[in-house]
């Protein structure tokens, strides 16, 4: 097959030689699936998907090997049997809010063009952290909030697109993961010929940062995506700290002549349940990396230690809700930990709120009624890299409670390394 860049990819690679900023391409409509047509849009967004496949199956292949497939019993002690050689955990697609994330962007700019930050090459205006010794450019760190249930499990050899599963998941229980994290903008490149604009975002490390995942079962087995809860109960199954390494993440929004936004509803899974809140059309991609703290020894059956046991998490963000239905409520209070916290009404749930509200507008500018945050679906799942080791004996199992002994110690922040 042969292929051909557009004049525009191009000059795209001319500037991330000129200011180093990372290339990241995908879709303005998050999965390439849109067909609509509108000044070589589609060419645009053939020539990102591609781009944006070879990144994500590299980051992806490059974190997990069979060698790092684990033994996985969904319910613990029930009924179900374990599960063989899972390679990743497939979550469903959820919910993420950047809590000032929207503000940020705009501030981004607005600092940029004023520190002398902002450069024009061809069709292109990239707004930068630092151009010589100017100013720096103002970058608001804020916080970003991420729930989901479980799907299903891809195995080593399976297909991707059709994960297993077991015959009590979502059905008499359910597998749910949450995290926090702090990021702040990068650089933002926008495109004056296609009319998008993308956004390069990095990894702060912090205190607050957590990535949990829990099992819920009887009463636990309770998540509603609509209201967005149900996410942080049950039993904790596995604490994990994100790290800076590898961290990569963008989206790229659809604009108009002008940069004037492109509106259309933000749920459009199904019925409209928010009464025609508005967004802009996107996509994009997230991927980090993670070191476990500590797991329960009763659903990872052969992992034999916390030491050298990771994460990664990879996939796709994406708007408008196609194939979720944006959560009303997020765990915005928790601080280190989302173990005990309670939803609240946040993002599209809220959003005429200063902080955490999304504006008549999610992901708008303000002039365009964006609020202070914005809310993204999320499609990811979750690889594991460790020791290779066998199913423990008795003796070598208290190795793994000893590592469930540490989700007892709540009070602790942790700093990343």
């Amino acid at each position: 097959m042969t292929f051909h860049l557009q004049p525009w990819l191009l000059e795209w690679f001319q500037l991330v030689k000129i200011v180093n900023i990372p290339p990241v391409f995908y879709g303005p409509d998050g999965s390439g699936e849109n067909d609509r047509t509108n000044s070589g849009e589609t060419e645009m967004k053939k020539s990102m998907k591609m781009f944006a496949g070879l990144a994500l199956a590299a980051s992806f292949g490059s974190s997990a090997t069979a060698a790092d497939a684990i033994r996985f019993d969904p319910d613990g002690a029930g009924g179900d049997p374990a599960i063989n050689n899972v390679l990743a955990f497939d979550w469903a697609p959820g919910n993420v809010l950047a809590v000032g994330g929207n503000a940020a962007v705009q501030n981004f700019i607005n600092s940029a063009t004023a520190n002398g930050n902002a450069i024009t090459i061809g069709n292109n205006t990239i707004f930068g952290t630092q151009i010589g010794n100017n100013t720096p450019t103002q970058q608001d760190v804020y916080s970003v909030y991420y729930q989901a249930k479980l799907a299903g499990f891809q195995l080593v050899g399976g297909d991707p697109q059709n994960p297993v599963t077991s015959a009590g998941l979502n059905s008499t229980y359910e597998i749910t993961a949450v995290a926090r994290f702090d990021e702040r903008i990068d650089s933002i490149l926008f495109n004056n010929t296609t009319g998008t604009a993308q956004v390069n975002f990095e990894f702060v490390p912090s205190a607050t940062q957590y990535l949990e995942i829990y099992h819920g079962g009887g009463a636990n087995f309770n998540v509603n995506e609509l209201a967005g809860t149900g996410f942080n109960d049950g039993t904790l199954i596995l604490e994990a700290s994100l790290i800076s390494n590898n961290f990569l993440s963008a989206f790229s929004a659809l604009r108009g002549s002008g940069q004037v936004a492109v509106t259309e509803l933000l749920d459009q899974a199904g019925l409209d349940d928010y009464n025609g809140q508005l967004t802009i059309r996107g996509g994009g991609n997230i991927d980090f990396n993670a070191d476990i703290d500590s797991f329960d020894s009763t659903f990872f059956v052969d992992v034999l230690s916390a030491i050298d046991f990771k994460s990664n998490t990879t996939g796709n963000l994406k708007l408008p809700f196609e194939q979720q239905e944006p959560g009303a409520a997020f765990l915005v209070d928790a601080d280190g930990t989302a173990l005990g916290a309670i939803p609240v009404s946040a993002g599209i749930g809220n959003p005429l709120d200063p902080i955490v509200g999304i504006g008549t507008v999610n992901g708008g500018l303000a002039s365009e009624g964006g609020g202070n945050s914005i809310q993204f679906q999320a499609d990811v799942s979750t690889s594991f890299q460790r020791v290779p080791g066998v199913v423990p004996e008795p003796a070598t199992a208290a190795l793994g409670l000893m590592a469930l002994a540490g989700l007892a110690l709540r009070g602790r922040r942790r700093q990343n390394v």
